[in-house]
Formats: structure tokens, C-alpha cells, sequence
């Protein structure tokens, strides 16, 4: 769970620990990690996703937004301290939601667009906790493609968390401006630092101008790479058990991406709290796309996406489903590698 929950990257010896584990992990049916499962509402096979996106968040709720040992005592068994996680993780989403939500507002951003001529994203409040800084910035990042820092504001102390794409080594920036730093840390992609308040403009102008700096354009737009072109005749079960075999995914094994070019979606509908998510059909093949609702009017014609695939289980049966990271009309002109030539160097 450390493993997969620190971003270590899933190689060698790690890997194998993985796969053990997480086969384990998926038999176990009493004690706290299979309470733990139940409110996670994993029923049989445990993956590397659920850890990172299930469990691991519930673990991490604690210290981000109360006690540390909240979570060691509900893993040795109290299950008091279990429920209490599920609650503050659910807090730890609202107030994620709610801040990076403000956070866009401040910037004059919007998730939907993911455009910004900025170089370099920063927000700050006196509201932001300390324990969800990280995951603000991460999540502009992730919607933007620039490096971004989150500051939560104490009077004079302001303590923030950065990310960054793979263009930009956010830890030697912010060794280029250390004067106006008290400390700082982290490594490529992530750091975090404090300062004096009052160095708030003057940091951020001097991190947007070191990231003009040794960067391009071209570098600072959100991205995805793609893996492989695939045809809608190839989303089949078979297809997701060899996928399997490349499991465990993680930091240094993604899951793959692929595209499906000129396809068109039926039976277009919206599901789930607010109608966030996106849900149609490719003929018989099931597709979800996750916070992609708005987009229910706006595919009447033929698209192309960028997915992942994976099983859907209803009812005791199985079926093979596309999983939309992302749409656009028309067609990409770039050239995709064939599976044969799957690589996954930029």
C-alpha cells in the first residue's frame, strides 16, 4: 500500500512486491484492511488503482486533515478509528473541491477550457489547510500542464506545496530563488517550501520568469501520450486480459492509453452526483467518462478518444468497457504508434 500510495515507482523488486501484495490483499476477508476494503466497496480483486485512489486517500485523510494515529490505530484494528477515516475523507474531498474550485476562480480559469497563458499558477488563502495544499496544486497541474504552488497564508508564514509537469524540475527552481525561501524541499515534480508572506508576488513572479526560462511554449500545455491506435474491434475482454499481464500498474508502469479515432458515441446520457459523468455506448461496448457530463450535447457527430480499457461487473457479469481520459471532434493528423511499437518515451 506505502508502495503504490508514495508514487514509488512500480520496477524490480518493487514490482514484485506489489503483485504479491495486492494478490494478497485481495483474499483477505476479516480484520481491519478487509473493513477497509468493504468501505472502499471492493468486493474481489484488489488493484493497484484501488490502492492509489481507494485506500490509500483514506489512510492519508488523517494526518492532512486531523491525527496521524488516527490511521495507524484503525489499521491495528480499531474499527471506530476506520469510519472515522471514511468521514474525514470525505471532508478531504469537499474541501479539495471547494478550494481548488476558488482557487480557479482567483486565477480567472476554468477546468473545462484547461487553457492559461500563464507560465506559472499560484494561488493563496489563509483558508487553505496545510494537509490539502499538495492537492490543489497538483490538481492545476494536472488540468493545465504548468507548474503550479498552492500557499496556505499563517500572518507572516506562508507555507506552500508545488507540482510540476515533466518539463520543469520545480526543486532546482526553487533553488534559483532560495533567497526569498526559509526552506524548501521535494525533488522533480513536487516540493513544497515556506517563506514570509510579504514574498508572495516576488516568488511568484521570480519562479514565472525561471520557468520562461528553461522551458518552451510547446512544453507548458496538458498532455497525454498516447500508446497505441486501436480499433473498436480490439476492446474485448481478451484484449483486458492481456493488459493484465502488464499489471501491476503505477509510477514507472502506467496503464496505457489508448486512441480510437472517427468513432461514434450512442446512447449518450449523464450518471452519478450532478450529473458529472458522461455514459454512452460505442454499438455494444459500454463507455464511461468520468467528469465529462458537459460534454453530453456537444458529441452528435464522429469523434476521437483518448481511453483506457477496462472491465465493467454487473450483476455477476463481465464485460469490457472504455474508460475516456479525453474526446475532440475530428481527427488527429499526428502519427500513433501500432502496438508493435508501443513505447513509452516522449
Amino acid at each position: 500500500i506505502g508502495t503504490v500510495a508514495d508514487l514509488v515507482p512500480i520496477r524490480g523488486e518493487n514490482r514484485i512486491l506489489v503483485y504479491h501484495g495486492l494478490r494478497l490483499l485481495s483474499h483477505i476477508q476479516h480484520g481491519p484492511l478487509a473493513h477497509l476494503k468493504a468501505q472502499c466497496g471492493i468486493d474481489e480483486t484488489c488493484t493497484s488503482t484501488d490502492v492509489g485512489f481507494r485506500i490509500a486517500p483514506r489512510i492519508n485523510a488523517a494526518g492532512r486533515l486531523d491525527d496521524p494515529m488516527l490511521a495507524l490505530h484503525g489499521l491495528l484494528g480499531n474499527i471506530d478509528a476506520l469510519e472515522e477515516l471514511d468521514g474525514l475523507n470525505k471532508r478531504r474531498q469537499l474541501q479539495t473541491r471547494e478550494c481548488t474550485e476558488e482557487a480557479m476562480q482567483e486565477l480567472g480559469l476554468h477546468e473545462r477550457s484547461r487553457q492559461s497563458d500563464l507560465p506559472f499558477l499560484c494561488v493563496a488563502s489563509p483558508n487553505y489547510g496545510h494537509g490539502i495544499i499538495g492537492l490543489i496544486a497538483g490538481k492545476l497541474t494536472q488540468v493545465f500542464g504548468k507548474p503550479s504552488m498552492a500557499v496556505a497564508i499563517d500572518g507572516d508564514l506562508a507555507t506552500a506545496s508545488l507540482r510540476s509537469p515533466p518539463c520543469y524540475h520545480i526543486t532546482e527552481g526553487l533553488e534559483r530563488v532560495q533567497d526569498l525561501l526559509t526552506t524548501f524541499g521535494g525533488h522533480a515534480q513536487a516540493a513544497g517550501c515556506s517563506f514570509n508572506s510579504q514574498n508572495l508576488k516576488a516568488l511568484t513572479d521570480a519562479l514565472s520568469q525561471d520557468v520562461l526560462d528553461v522551458t518552451s511554449p510547446n512544453d507548458l500545455l496538458p498532455t497525454i501520450w498516447i500508446d497505441a491506435e486501436i480499433h473498436t474491434s480490439d476492446v474485448t475482454l481478451e484484449l483486458c486480459e492481456k493488459l493484465d499481464q502488464l499489471a501491476p500498474y503505477g509510477m514507472g508502469n502506467e496503464s496505457p492509453y489508448f486512441l480510437l479515432q472517427g468513432v461514434t458515441l450512442e446512447k449518450l446520457r449523464t450518471v452519478g452526483q450532478d450529473d458529472a459523468h458522461l455514459q454512452a455506448s460505442i454499438g455494444p461496448i459500454k463507455v464511461i467518462g468520468f467528469s465529462l457530463g458537459y460534454l453530453v450535447n456537444r458529441l452528435s457527430g464522429p469523434v476521437d478518444i483518448v481511453c483506457q480499457i477496462d472491465r465493467n461487473t454487473w450483476n455477476g457479469t463481465e464485460s469490457v468497457q472504455v474508460v475516456v481520459e479525453d474526446v475532440r471532434a475530428g481527427s488527429i493528423s499526428a502519427s500513433i504508434p501500432t502496438p508493435s511499437s508501443i513505447s513509452r518515451s516522449p
